[in-house]
């Protein structure tokens, strides 16, 4: 532009711009500058057109050389620009260096990678292929640099030729991101933490848990004052106002413990489903139930075939101790009507029977819930569609109606259908979480909060049973689950507030090793010279895969990959059937323009296609992958690997239908094979194929979508061959898969796991280097997931297993189990559990015995049985734990009974009753009464049932004898049939009290039946520390009660050493004689 004195006078300054007076020059101005960039892409696609004429041997860099070396011969450059561009000078200098800082969220920042000289000087096991950056070099910085901030670090010091940090002479000025306060309040405090607060590790210290809230709030004056240094315009004054109309602070708030809270309160997240509503725990109309089952069928399944109790027991008793304990704890949490939530990350490694836990799950929510049968009590879903197929269930998104753009709020009548689903519904399971961000976290708690009205609770309240694999992929464009969602607040509470419970032992024995190395290649860690060598013992080359494994899928990591093996495997066929796609165009104005978008439209991915590929080429039994999700409630959902087995055409020789089989589980496509039973029947097709039916898809071909087009094709790709993303999820027999030394961790790990043996796996190396790269030295890449396992070690799910097992194994004297089996006969098996086999006394109850009929329970002996005859559904019996102490549970739980001796069994047409007479190592002499009254006896019967048999060791009935039998220890247990929680109840205790001077040890009102009731009790006397714990079981319609007698002390005397034994027993014989000449008179 012309030089204006008067211009450069004012600005002193480059003046790039030009002066126009009229209107019609500003319009000319504008429309040129538009088109400006038209026009040099126009120039340039015209140049490049001239040189392929005039060099057509050329390729693409031949002709971007030539290029480049036009343009930069018609620049024109003075002499002495041309001196300083040759000696490498810099073109510009300033007084004074700027510099940026990137403080953006982690997950924001961009790296830049390596040069080759660099990567090749790098060993052959390292993953460090990032240059770093001014946070890397700030965190890795010298001790004595351990108080300077990253604005000091970046702005005064540099490291000099020695390899030493030194202070600049002139500090470099700094840039920065610069949030708005006003705007994004929060994204301030962080960067303001970031740049002014010393850290070495961002993650743990400033973003874990929004802590730069705390840190901000807490040193917002030194962050304002070290601002100063860097910012000399900064109005310190006029900030902290700001700072304070923001926070809305009260100075009276305490510090630590509404920090949160005030917190939540300063920034509220705005809640779109709160004005839908009034009354959420409103019942809705009956006629709601018909509409839930049609409307949200693929979520809303009625509950249907649940197992016969012995099938249950069964499949109970075949699972592992990790197994069990969970799944007794579940039963726990739902008979348990206050206990908060049920929300837990269930994983475990391949193999550990993590499907079979979770279908136990399943059947327990259903059995246990207290719910009308009409729905199931549980929804089940998944990440994908191909693990929602697993599981029976559907898509995350499906379930929930979660769009992938913006979550919006259910209508009012979906909204009603959801509610009146899940009145029903008691648990949400979700698996592959590892596919889940933690933005989709926040959006399931959103809706939930939406359908169950609870907005206090994560998750409206509801139980929350997450399962899958942190080590495996993370969701793409997502952040991973564990970590912080960017600019929320809600994420890290979320994720963090679930409880970890892992499966450690491995069911298949034959695949243990290989899932010991599977779970160390996943966590980074080093493995072995044997396991390494184990690994290495599946490198094959590629023609000793094709020769060995010449079914087995093939895993790569590119599409390219994938889709040059599928073509070359397919190709190869002799009886290859090829088909087309049928494209129609809507909207185009021209032939020319129409061809133009056909070539367009055929080179587009199938992912942008709807899952329709232009060409599929099919050979009988080959695999084929399904491509989007036809029917996810029948199984047939986006990633299901089938092989086709027949192909149905038409008089034109295209292809109409095609048949697959899915091996790996017959319920994929049940309803269509239904429905299609006759037409296999008549046309001898196999019985298990399901039919594929060709599907439309329509895709808008401009921005405005006036050109639309439209493709009927079938959705489905080769599955010969699939990349490693495709894999996630599946479960194959045999696999290859083309390993590289680049791959990472996690991509290494969905590889190798997808296959059930590792005799299965084939490794076929690029380059044929037969060495495992990975493995060999700690990885620094997964550091953030290492540190997640082991925030969740601390963070363990406390099971009511492990809490009954450290209330036993607290040094106890003596520890007994008081249970109703409800027939020992056929539950002797369902025995086999940690609190009974740590136990010393066992009361039973209905153990529906005769008294000439023996029941042996492992490594307990039976000391003292009754039952009365003509009555099916009674008897009651004490057994003692074997004196063989190689069958101790826990170390510390020793043998301390001496020995017990049988007092008295008594009978009555109200119940049964047995004793016996324990004598402990230390002398201390305890009377052990067991007790079953039948049901529906009146309180005043079973007073006097109780009475006539115990009135000796009351103080009336032992002065009456002269004896100090009332001084005795005394342990009343048993199954009483009347409710203590109620008002009869009452009666008894106040009895067993005033007579007896009997206490009882568990809580009246905590039930001991499934339905609520509290039947079941313990009494004692004089025995101080006797306390008793209610437990759970899974085949009785009973609660175990554990008691456990942490010392001897008496409180009243009693025969305290082995000198008195003898006296005792004869005591106790003399007591029995006295008792039935009582009776006879």
């Amino acid at each position: 532009n012309p030089f204006n004195p008067f211009v450069f006078n004012i600005l002193r300054s480059n003046m790039d711009f030009q002066i126009i007076t009229e209107e019609y020059s500003c319009a000319a101005y504008v429309v040129e500058y538009v088109n400006k960039t038209n026009r040099g892409v126009s120039n340039l696609q015209r140049k490049i057109i001239e040189i392929m004429n005039e060099h057509p041997e050329f390729d693409i860099v031949d002709i971007t050389r030539k290029m480049s070396v036009d343009i930069l011969n018609s620049v024109e450059m003075s002499s002495q620009e041309a001196a300083w561009y040759l000696l490498k000078e810099p073109m510009s200098k300033s007084s004074v260096v700027v510099i940026y800082i990137n403080t953006v969220w982690p997950i924001e920042r961009q790296r830049i990678r390596k040069t080759q000289k660099e990567l090749s000087e790098l060993d052959e096991n390292s993953t460090d292929i990032w240059k770093e950056d001014w946070f890397d070099k700030y965190q890795r910085r010298p001790d004595e640099l351990c108080d300077i901030t990253l604005a000091q670090f970046v702005s005064k010091y540099y490291k000099n030729k020695n390899g030493v940090y030194a202070e600049r002479v002139v500090p470099k000025v700094i840039r920065y991101r610069n949030y708005d306060i006003a705007q994004d309040y929060n994204e301030y405090r962080r960067e303001m933490v970031t740049l002014h607060i010393p850290f070495r590790n961002e993650d743990a210290e400033i973003l874990a848990e929004m802590k730069f809230i705390n840190i901000y709030d807490e040193n917002e004056a030194l962050i304002l004052e070290r601002r100063k240094e860097f910012e000399s315009n900064l109005d310190v004054e006029k900030t902290i106002e700001i700072c304070r109309q923001l926070c809305r602070e009260d100075g009276n708030l305490d510090d630590d413990e509404t920090e949160i809270q005030d917190v939540a309160n300063r920034f509220p997240e705005p809640n779109p489903f709160q004005q839908l509503y009034c009354n959420p725990n409103a019942d809705v109309n009956i006629d709601l139930h018909l509409a839930t089952l049609n409307k949200l069928g693929v979520i809303a399944k009625k509950k249907e075939n649940i197992m016969e109790l012995d099938q249950f027991c069964q499949l109970m008793k075949s699972a592992n101790e990790k197994q069990k304990e969970f799944l007794l704890h579940v039963i726990d949490h739902i008979l348990s009507l206050t206990s908060s939530p049920l929300q837990v990350f269930f994983t475990g490694p391949a193999g550990c029977g993590k499907t079979f836990t979770i279908k136990l799950v399943m059947e327990i929510y259903n059995r246990y819930s207290d719910n009308d049968g009409y729905c199931n009590a549980y929804i089940t879903c998944a990440s994908t569609g191909k693990a929602a197929v697993a599981i029976d269930g559907s898509t995350v998104h499906t379930a929930l109606k979660i769009s992938l753009s913006k979550l919006l709020p259910l209508s009012t009548e979906t909204a009603n259908q959801y509610r009146t689903l899940f009145r029903y519904v008691k648990v949400l399971i979700i698996d592959e979480v590892s596919m889940i961000g933690a933005e989709l976290l926040a959006q399931i708690d959103a809706r939930l909060k939406q359908i169950t009205g609870n907005f206090e609770t994560n998750f409206g309240g509801l139980d929350m049973i997450f399962i899958g694999d942190l080590r495996q992929l993370p969701p793409d464009r997502a952040t991973p689950i564990y970590k912080q969602p960017k600019q929320r607040m809600a994420g890290p509470v979320l994720w963090r507030g679930l409880k970890f419970y892992q499966l450690t032992e491995v069911m298949r024995q034959s695949n243990s090793i290989f899932s010991t190395l599977l779970t160390k290649i996943g966590n980074g860690m080093i493995l072995t010279d044997d396991e390494l060598a184990i690994i290495e013992s599946r490198f094959f080359t590629k023609e000793q895969a094709d020769q060995l494994c010449p079914h087995g899928i093939r895993i790569f990591l590119t599409n390219n990959s994938v889709n040059e093996y599928n073509n070359t495997i397919l190709q190869r066929a002799d009886n290859k059937i090829a088909s087309i796609a049928t494209d129609l165009f809507f909207g185009c104005q021209s032939t020319e323009q129409e061809a133009f978008l056909k070539q367009k439209f055929h080179k587009m991915s199938v992912i942008d296609t709807g899952g329709l590929p232009y060409e599929i080429v099919f050979v009988p039994y080959k695999s084929y992958i399904i491509t989007t999700n036809i029917d996810v409630s029948d199984g047939l959902a986006n990633g299901a690997v089938g092989k086709l087995v027949h192909i149905e055409q038409n008089e034109q020789n295209e292809v109409t239908r095609v048949w697959l089989t899915f091996e790996n589980s017959q319920k994929v496509g049940k309803k269509l094979r239904q429905k299609a039973s006759a037409y296999v029947a008549v046309h001898n097709i196999d019985k298990h194929a399901v039919p594929i039916e060709r599907r439309t898809y329509t895709i808008a071909m401009n921005n405005n979508k006036t050109i639309n087009a439209k493709r009927n094709h079938f959705p489905l790709v080769s599955g010969c061959a699939m990349t490693i993303h495709k894999s996630q999820g599946g479960t194959f027999d045999e696999v290859v898969y083309e390993y590289e030394r680049t791959h990472s961790l996690s991509l290494l790990y969905v590889a190798l796991s997808r296959v059930t043996s590792i005799n299965g796996l084939y490794i076929v190396p690029k380059n044929n280097d037969n060495r495992f790269y990975h493995g060999r030295k700690n990885d620094t890449s997964i550091i953030s997931l290492q540190d997640e396992f082991r925030r969740l070690s601390l963070n363990t799910l406390s099971t009511i297993g492990r809490t009954i097992l450290d209330f036993m194994n607290d040094r106890k004297k003596l520890s007994m189990v008081t249970f109703n089996c409800q027939s020992l006969r056929k539950h002797v098996s369902d025995l086999s559990d940690p609190a009974i086999d740590s136990s010393n006394i066992l009361f039973l109850s209905e153990t529906w015995l005769n008294d000439d009929e023996n029941i042996d329970i492992p490594n307990f002996d039976c000391i003292a049985k009754f039952k009365r005859k003509n009555v099916r559904s009674a008897g009651v019996a004490i057994y003692q734990k074997s004196n063989d102490t190689s069958n101790i549970v826990t170390s510390n739980m020793d043998i301390l009974l001496r020995h017990i001796r049988e007092v008295d069994i008594g009978q009555s047409s109200i119940g049964d009753i047995c004793a016996a007479h324990c004598f402990l190592d230390d002398g201390t002499n305890i009377i052990m009464v067991n007790v079953y009254i039948s049901p529906n006896n009146t309180v005043n019967n079973i007073i006097k049932f109780i009475y006539r048999r115990l009135m000796i060791y009351g103080r009336v009935g032992s002065e009456e004898l002269g004896e100090n039998y009332h001084t005795l220890p005394l342990i009343l247990a048993g199954d009483f049939n009347i409710n203590f929680a109620s008002g009869n109840g009452q009666l008894l205790i106040n009895f067993l009290r005033d007579k007896l001077e009997l206490q009882m040890n568990n809580d009246r009102n905590e039930p001991t039946t499934r339905h609520g009731t509290t039947i079941d009790a313990v009494f004692s006397r004089f025995l101080s520390n006797f306390n008793s714990k209610i437990y759970v079981s899974y085949f009785s319609y009973h609660k175990p009660i554990v008691s456990v007698l942490q010392s001897t002390t008496v409180i009243t005397d009693a025969p305290n050493n082995e000198n008195n034994e003898k006296q005792a027993k004869k005591q106790a014989k003399t007591a029995v004689q006295r008792i039935r000449e009582y009776r006879e008179r």
